[in-house]
């Protein structure tokens, strides 16, 4: 089996379910190989199985993985392969918000010596 998807990589999720010959979810499930610009999430709900793919933010580009879905019973597994396009139209990576200092400022800061001293009270 396979099946084509399309999904944005701002925060984007394309989820499909599919149904074991008959009716029901998969008794198990795994993702071999994985996405190598996102990430899948397999789960069961509702008597079905659901196959959901997240792209990494502002990947832009065509992204392939494989969900073993197995039938439970002595069944031979069964393989969905996912082909995701993945669109990044307009998507922009925010920059930090502090900057991490440069190693020229870190040496430039000058250290200076702490003493502590304790007075005692005379009886």
């Amino acid at each position: 089996m396979s099946v084509n998807m399309t999904v944005r990589s701002d925060d984007g999720l394309c989820a499909i379910s599919v149904q074991k010959p008959g009716t029901g979810s998969y008794a198990s499930f795994g993702v071999s190989p994985a996405p190598d610009h996102g990430k899948a999430f397999l789960y069961n709900y509702d008597g079905r199985t659901y196959v959901n793919y997240t792209p990494a933010t502002a990947y832009a580009g065509a992204d392939t993985f494989t969900a073993e879905l197995i039938p439970g019973g002595g069944k031979k597994r069964e393989h969905l392969v996912v082909h995701a396009t993945v669109d990044a139209t307009g998507v922009v990576v925010a920059k930090p918000a502090v900057a991490a200092p440069t190693p020229k400022a870190a040496a430039s800061t000058k250290k200076t010596a702490v003493r502590h001293t304790t007075a005692r009270r005379k009886k």
